[in-house]
């Protein structure tokens, strides 16, 4: 008997101002300042959290189920100094939120992993929205990450504020302020890869991008297809 199959079509004008919700349902720092932790990567199984400091240090993250009191566990990058971190966290449950904290146990972040293929998850499309909004809609809805599909109208980075808790990503790939400087590459388990983004068991094809829609469809083992097209 084949597996249930769900077709699901999503049809988003880059030009409009609505956030859209789910299938189901101020971090920013100043220039002295070390800047806030960014998801850079988020995996079923694991999580790459970078930040940069003003002082050469060893980076470190501390990490631990949400909800509990267990000890936590403690991820160390390799280098013993650098201005620039990426500490990847190993391990982790499939769609389980975490807390995690760098130097200041009291400065507390939380993320929750990719989920399984077959759980259900939600995220948040944007297109031209007012910056101030977005933390509030992030607080209320709780999605798993956020798309990011069109010019914020007020803010230097508007998501400065949610970068610590959820990975944004753009029409190119993963939004992030430190992989925009010029000393980093590209991460290559980022999930949006050649105009689609795999999250869960869903694959989003953006159709304004340059690929071959039928090759997008020929290797898709996920429950749930989207379509997000593009002006013009």
């Amino acid at each position: 008997m084949k597996n249930w199959f769900c077709y699901l079509l999503f049809l988003v004008s880059l030009a409009g101002t609505l956030g859209f919700f789910g299938f189901d349902g101020d971090d920013s720092e100043g220039a002295d300042k070390d800047s806030a932790p960014e998801l850079i990567a988020v995996q079923p199984h694991q999580v790459t959290v970078a930040w940069t400091t003003q002082a050469p240090v060893q980076g470190r993250v501390f990490y631990r189920p949400s909800g509990g009191d267990v000890e936590p566990s403690e991820a160390v990058e390799k280098v013993s100094r650098a201005y620039r971190h990426e500490v990847v966290l190993p391990d982790l449950k499939a769609g389980a939120r975490y807390t995690y904290w760098l130097e200041d146990p009291d400065r507390r972040y939380q993320f929750q992993t990719m989920p399984a293929q077959s759980a259900p998850f939600s995220f948040l499309l944007l297109a031209g929205s007012d910056a101030a909004a977005v933390p509030q809609w992030v607080m209320s809805e709780f999605p798993d990450f956020i798309l990011h599909a069109g010019a914020v109208v007020s803010g230097d980075d508007a998501m400065a504020a949610v970068r610590p808790y959820l990975p944004v990503f753009n029409l190119k790939g993963i939004e992030s302020p430190y992989l925009a400087q010029p000393s980093s590459k590209d991460d290559p388990t980022a999930p949006l890869v050649n105009g689609h983004l795999d999250w869960g068991g869903l694959r989003l094809i953006l159709l304004n991008a340059d690929l071959d829609f039928s090759t997008e469809l020929a290797n898709y083992q996920g429950h749930t297809l989207g379509l997000l097209v593009g002006p013009g």
